[in-house]
């Protein structure tokens, strides 16, 4: 309650810097903020919340050529972020991720996903669905960064990411890849009722490469299941 008064003491223009800051996270960049918020002054802005002590400057960025600024607390961010309406943080966790995607290409893909992932579940409760174009953007950066994932074998973090994927946008090697994760970490009886499953969709469809890999996968399961060779 202090930080929220302390927040709404504030002049509407620095008031608004945090609350778009805070859709960044508690770490931000220079250039970020100035893609999200493009109306306001950034620089000066900046340096009043400073002054303030409601932000610190980062001596480090994982940005080449972007300062970084993070708030004092987290409790600051968490307060600021709770100001905005949720058609506002749809709208501006899209626009972070727009930046991102700009800015560093696939070298912080993980954080770009999360954002877009996080606009989409906003877009549902808002409107009861997520707008096709979002949705088919965010399930293809977090197809991409359950398969980073897989590739480092952060077996947990992948199953979520490509689950998450295909209930945005679903398709057979989304299912597959995700289903996938579920054999490493040995979760047997997901991998049998999924494999199963995207084995007769494959079949379906005509799709001979997911169907034969779901074959192997559910070859695999038995032979780890039952130890039945034949």
């Amino acid at each position: 309650a202090l930080i929220a008064a302390r927040i709404d003491g504030l002049p509407p223009s620095e008031k608004a810097l945090l609350h778009r800051a805070a859709v960044i996270g508690r770490i931000f960049w220079h250039g970020a903020i100035a893609h999200v918020a493009p109306d306001l002054d950034v620089d000066a802005l900046v340096d009043d919340l400073l002054l303030r002590d409601f932000l610190l400057a980062e001596p480090r960025s994982t940005i080449i050529g972007e300062r970084a600024y993070r708030f004092k607390h987290m409790l600051i961010r968490e307060v600021a972020y709770a100001g905005l309406s949720k058609g506002d943080r749809a709208g501006l966790h899209q626009r972070f991720a727009e930046w991102l995607k700009e800015r560093t290409g696939d070298e912080l893909l993980e954080i770009r996903a999360y954002h877009l992932d996080h606009a989409a579940e906003l877009e549902k409760e808002l409107q009861g669905a997520v707008p096709a174009d979002l949705a088919a953007e965010a399930a293809g950066a977090l197809e991409q960064a359950g398969r980073r994932a897989l590739a480092r074998e952060a077996n947990v973090a992948a199953r979520r990411l490509l689950v998450r994927a295909a209930e945005l946008e679903e398709t057979l090697e989304r299912r597959y890849l995700a289903a996938s994760a579920a054999w490493r970490l040995t979760d047997i009886p997901t991998v049998s009722t999924e494999m199963a499953a995207i084995y007769d969709a494959a079949r379906e469809e005509a799709d001979t490469r997911i169907e034969g890999r779901a074959m192997i996968a559910l070859a695999k399961v038995a032979l780890y299941r039952d130890a039945d060779t034949d």
